[in-house]
């Protein structure tokens, strides 16, 4: 599959403690590995919160150029 435009994922916003989200990019990360071999990629923002923690949101999937790719 070959992805030519972004997907914006409607989601509500995920707030975890530092050692969750910690584990959670890591996740995220993992995911990512497995998305660029099909050209895409698994992206978000994430905001700090009072209290140690961290907010994640608007998420979306978009087409990943490889550094070897010609455009």
């Amino acid at each position: 599959m070959k992805l030519k435009e972004t997907i914006f994922l409607k989601s509500d916003d995920i707030v975890l403690d530092d050692i969750q989200a910690e584990q959670f990019e890591n996740f995220v990360g993992d995911l990512n590995e497995i998305l660029q071999k099909q050209g895409m990629l698994l992206c978000y923002c994430d905001d700090k919160m009072p209290h140690n923690k961290i907010k994640f949101h608007t998420w979306d999937l978009r087409p990943h150029r490889k550094d070897n790719e010609n455009e």
